[in-house]
């Protein structure tokens, strides 16, 4: 399970068709306006989907997330201090 956003909902239709095709599932997130919750440094962003998120190695073949579980790592995503 992947997030998208984006403003243009054939763009989003367009990206959820190519990743379909890559073999993953998508979970529309809504506007762009709101694509910084699975930016670098939050819940959303690469450590979800490690087995060990403690110790992320290349050797970690990874595992999936379902859409319940991306929807709670996105819901935890703070935005940092500029």
């Amino acid at each position: 399970m992947l997030p998208i956003a984006g403003d243009a909902p054939d763009a989003k239709a367009a990206a959820t068709r190519l990743i379909d095709l890559l073999g993953y599932d998508t979970l529309d997130t809504g506007p762009l306006a709101g694509s910084w919750r699975f930016q670098r440094d939050t819940p959303a962003y690469v450590g979800l989907y490690f087995k060990d998120q403690r110790e992320m190695t290349a050797e970690d073949p990874g595992g999936t997330v379902t859409a319940g579980e991306l929807r709670t790592a996105l819901a935890a995503a703070r935005r940092p201090n500029p």
